[in-house]
């Protein structure tokens, strides 16, 4: 039987496909770009026509041409496919489910076509019910074009209203409950609609599926008054952000995105013209989240509610912020206002509130200084042991980041803002990096630099044999000899030893077949940069641990006899001369 994945990757040229997104120029046998995933000056994206594959040296994104769709435009597999079958003239009606790589893209799609369903079916509701339409266009005071934007609906005050509704349309009990459209009252028990008597803001992904819900009470006495879909196939809270089906198109040309807390405060600013602003739902902010920003900008608001919780909810931001790259700024609302709806909601005119709100972006701060101003305005930095905690605490959000030209650019800001010496406050940070080195191994990620080149060892030395690539890079003097060494040692290692499977022709495994086509297109990557006579002492250097490891066990052995363990010795010395 045809397998979809296969002919997509067999009939599709992953240069071409790359090439619509990224500007590639010739390097060797590769193309060079700047990576799409991440922001750089320098080229680390190649694309390798050869093994069909591509991979960013810096951020470590790529693969094959599917899992390139599925991360340049964030979808799942079944919607990359769809994507690249249009370009291949590949008819999908052709092939049958189980010929796709994994059955559950048939149950993502299936609660992509029920929730698509059930949204239009709220929307429907919204504009029949008077109640929920007096809410939306009266208290809320949205525009018919704004509620049509964002699709807004209401879920009927009854148990059963979607359940009926999806039974009419051949889906199943177990279906609405995978889509988490439905519950049991318990084990055996009937099925019930999840959402009742409630708004119901239809939540996409950047490719405009809808993917759940969100339900905002519209009476004081119903509670809770929050109420999210629960996490599905397609729908991870921790990785979902409302909003980014409009920001995808918005930021290509404003490049920034705004980050507030909740869905009205998106669908207010998008009725004064910003379509920048994303909200999470239900969660807090995440790594998920903000790598996702990160694909489109660089430039990211945190825009949070006056409550008490807000200088907290905006540490914890700036901490997984730095984390992941991003370098957010915040922007101040009035006391006056609790949140950026409030505040438009005060406005007799639009025209005023886009006057309030672009005067609020430009008093942006930088969030370092604005962490920094406001533990000032909260402890007495007169009183050496309130100074300690505050220093602490910033050189903490220091450590989250993971750029040393920006840590020593915060690390000069606070000098100057607790009139210290930069020596000094750099003598303190050290002693402090060091007493919370078990902490910080824990929590916190570090670029690496592509020359540093760390896999794992058995995947980097099996990758260096497959396919003879060895072989063919460093065929000459003491690459013949560590070709040789091998030739030794690797015929008496363990049988299912990465290394032995590929050196004997053994392996089977496709996806393993593929992590070995991005090692080597790494190493090539690496090798170019270098003469030919630099090659082999830094092949030699980054695989010596992997390498000492086979050796050593081989040696170990009992059944060798001692003219092999000889050889061996002769030939590891030779290489090291």
């Amino acid at each position: 039987m045809a397998n979809l994945g296969e002919d997509i990757r067999n009939n599709v040229d992953i240069v071409d496909v790359v090439g619509k997104y990224v500007s590639l120029q010739r390097s060797g046998a590769n193309y060079k770009g700047l990576c799409p995933f991440h922001q750089e000056k320098t080229p680390s994206f190649v694309v390798s026509p050869h093994k069909q594959i591509c991979k960013c040296f810096g951020c470590g994104g790529g693969g094959d041409v599917i899992s390139f769709i599925e991360q340049i435009e964030n979808v799942d597999f079944l919607d990359a496919v769809k994507i690249l079958s249009r370009d291949a003239g590949i008819d999908l009606s052709s092939y049958e489910k189980i010929s796709f790589d994994k059955k559950s893209e048939w149950d993502k799609d299936k609660i992509k076509r029920i929730n698509k369903l059930v949204q239009h079916y709220f929307s429907k509701i919204l504009w029949q019910d008077q109640d929920a339409k007096h809410y939306v266009q009266e208290k809320r005071k949205l525009s018919d074009e704004i509620i049509k934007k964002f699709q807004l609906g209401f879920a009927p005050d009854s148990y059963y209203s979607v359940l009926q509704f999806l039974k009419q349309q051949w889906f199943s009990e177990t279906d609405m409950l995978q889509a988490s459209l439905a519950r049991k009252w318990h084990q055996g028990g009937e099925y019930y609609d999840f959402f009742r008597g409630r708004l119901m803001f239809p939540i996409w992904d950047h490719m405009s599926n809808v993917i759940g819900f969100g339900a905002r009470a519209m009476s004081d006495d119903q509670k809770p008054k929050y109420l999210n879909t629960t996490d599905t196939l397609i729908y991870d809270k921790s990785n979902v952000l409302y909003g980014i089906n409009f920001l995808k198109t918005w930021v290509r040309e404003h490049d920034f995105a705004i980050v507030v807390e909740w869905y009205m405060d998106v669908i207010a600013l998008s009725g004064l013209g910003f379509d920048n602003a994303v909200a999470t739902c239900g969660t807090s902010l995440t790594e998920g989240h903000l790598k996702i920003l990160k694909r489109y900008t660089d430039h990211v608001y945190l825009l949070f509610d006056n409550d008490d919780a807000w200088f907290a909810a905006s540490m914890r931001a700036l901490k997984i912020a730095y984390k992941v790259g991003v370098y957010p700024k915040v922007l101040l609302l009035s006391h006056d206002y609790k949140d950026v709806d409030e505040m438009i909601q005060s406005c007799h005119w639009k025209v005023d509130a886009q006057e309030i709100f672009e005067s609020l972006l430009k008093s942006q701060m930088d969030g370092f200084t604005f962490v920094v101003e406001q533990l000032q305005g909260q402890y007495d930095m007169s009183f050496p042991v309130d100074k300690k905690k505050v220093v602490n605490e910033l050189f903490l959000l220091i450590a989250y980041m993971n750029n040393v030209t920006l840590q020593q650019h915060y690390m000069d800001v606070l000098a100057e803002k607790i009139h210290m010496t930069p020596e000094v406050l750099m003598s303190q940070f050290k002693q402090f990096r060091r007493k919370q080195h078990k902490v910080l191994l824990k929590e916190l990620v570090w670029d690496t630099s592509p020359r540093e080149f760390r896999p794992p060892g058995n995947m980097l030395l099996a990758s260096l044999l497959w396919k003879n690539f060895l072989r063919d890079k460093l065929g000459f003097d003491r690459g013949v000899v560590l070709l040789e060494l091998l030739d030794l040692v690797v015929r008496d290692s363990d049988e299912d030893d990465i290394i032995k499977q590929v050196w004997t022709n053994t392996l089977e495994e496709s996806d393993i077949q593929r992590d070995l086509d991005e090692l080597q297109l790494r190493w090539e990557n690496e090798l170019e940069k270098i003469s030919r006579s630099d090659a082999f002492i830094f092949v030699l250097r980054t695989i010596q641990s992997p390498l000492q490891v086979i050796v050593q066990s081989v040696l170990k052995k009992q059944s060798n006899d001692h003219e092999h363990k000889k050889n061996i010795l002769i030939k590891r010395q030779e290489l090291l001369r």
